[in-house]
């Protein structure tokens, strides 16, 4: 699951990213037509954040509504949204456009099991305890580009080892500060004491656990409620509990 840039490996997919075209979530381009694929549309009405409207000229656009494939379309983006669909006019347009009329475009793809704010999974069990906060702050914003770039517009980040990283990275997106998907965080696992969450399986008694590590460890309910709470107060969007040894 956290390889994120290995499973387009066989075909290309183009994200407009917030670079190109200030419109992260809008579509994804690709050689194929038999992609998966997740509609995601809305209209910002708040005219004060306004910006330039954007286009992509489509070769071929997937609707997944209609279950249909449309030929030559123009795709016009404003404030992040896709605002309308039409058949390609030749003619001027009032803001920059993108050629894509040599590939087929699909809206943007979702994952909903991603680690964005974290390191690559390896066997080593102390693996999380070799790498500051620091050092997760650029793996995440990495992790958030390659993802983005393989078409992929909105995640669910369902857990990292330092708690609320993941909120971090969310927010740091959200202000244009990295380029990324759309991230639901959970903030940190809910488990108990030892969980698969837990950096201290086969760890020596008498090695301390940096604190961010266990804020979702939990004794009793009323902890577990405490924990929910803390984790929702600092901006975790849903939880993520772990019954068992993540297994």
């Amino acid at each position: 699951m956290r390889q994120i840039h290995n499973r387009l490996r066989n075909f290309a997919i183009f994200a407009l990213s917030l670079s190109m075209l200030s419109a992260s979530s809008a579509m994804a381009a690709c050689n194929c037509h038999d992609v998966p694929y997740y509609a995601h549309e809305e209209v910002n009405t708040h005219p004060t954040l306004t910006k330039p409207v954007s286009y992509v000229r489509a070769g071929r656009l997937i609707d997944p509504e209609k279950g249909v494939v449309l030929e030559d379309q123009l795709i016009a983006i404003k404030d992040k949204r896709v605002i309308s669909i039409t058949p390609w006019k030749k003619g001027p347009l009032d803001g920059p456009l993108v050629d894509w009329s040599a590939y087929t475009v699909l809206p943007g793809l979702i994952d909903m099991h991603t680690h964005l704010a974290d390191m690559e999974q390896t066997a080593n069990i102390a693996e999380p305890l070799l790498h500051s906060v620091a050092d997760i702050a650029y793996m995440g914003a990495y992790n958030a580009l390659v993802t983005l770039q393989a078409g992929f517009t909105t995640v669910h980040d369902v857990g990292t080892f330092r708690a609320l990283t993941d909120v971090s990275l969310r927010n740091a997106i959200e202000n244009d500060l990295v380029l990324g998907p759309r991230m639901n965080v959970v903030g940190a696992y809910i488990q108990g004491a030892g969980g698969g969450g837990e950096v201290t399986s086969g760890l020596a008694p008498d090695i301390q656990v940096p604190a961010d590590m266990r804020a979702g460890v939990v004794s009793d309910v009323n902890d577990a409620r405490l924990k929910v709470t803390y984790l929702l107060n600092r901006g975790a969007d849903s939880i993520k509990m772990i019954a068992t040894g993540a297994v």
